[in-house]
């Protein structure tokens, strides 16, 4: 089972997704409806994980190695707390799938924040925690729960847009898939993304 799951070459899943939160122009505006983004992101995804520098460590028999890039869209929430939520809709695209293969997955779920963290250079940094089904394509009807992962957003202050990119270092994630049989696997995976949205700001921001 394992052996035939890890052939598939899977064509995962989540691209991470954050923006900053609304942007808004006045202190009664409704933030309900939440702030579009879009995001693209490239991943390097082994069964063997990965080395604190980097490196690939071995990949047990059976397991995989591949190549990963998704596009995904949805809205961000800004909650009471401070933290963030995004939904998302995601389709991925695995490089290394061989006939008879299906390189295509299409995703749907939600991803959760930390605190936002403003860093020396104006950015804001998040820690970032994905859940999902995969509701088309390779692995159909299986779920996803990603951790490890965060983001950096810039603020173009004049056009008053976020712009999302990676972490610096980038952060090793790790990603469990559990099948409709119940049968779960776990890889770990490093990627690079760029995305943008409206800025997105706090209740209190408006205020000041």
């Amino acid at each position: 089972m394992k052996r035939l799951v890890f052939s598939l070459l899977l064509a995962l899943v989540v691209s991470l997704v954050y923006s900053v939160a609304a942007r808004a122009d006045r202190d009664d505006q409704d933030l309900s409806p939440g702030v579009p983004f879009e995001n693209t992101q490239t991943c390097v995804q082994s069964s063997g994980g990965f080395n604190p520098d980097f490196s690939l460590r071995p990949i047990p028999r059976g397991g995989f190695l591949n190549h990963q890039t998704s596009q995904s869209n949805g809205f961000t929430f800004v909650n009471p707390d401070g933290t963030r939520l995004n939904t998302f809709q995601s389709i991925s695209i695995n490089h290394d799938t061989v006939p008879p293969g299906n390189p295509i997955s299409v995703s749907e779920g939600r991803c959760d924040t930390g605190p936002v963290e403003t860093l020396p250079d104006g950015s804001t940094h998040v820690n970032i925690t994905c859940t999902g089904t995969i509701t088309a394509g390779n692995l159909k009807d299986s779920t996803f729960v990603l951790t490890g992962a965060g983001s950096v957003s810039l603020i173009d202050e004049k056009t008053q847009m976020s712009f999302n990119t990676n972490p610096y270092p980038p952060r090793i994630e790790t990603e469990t898939i559990t099948l409709p049989n119940g049968f779960s696997f776990t890889f770990q995976r490093i990627c690079t993304k760029a995305g943008a949205s409206p800025r997105v700001r706090d209740r209190a921001d408006l205020r000041n």
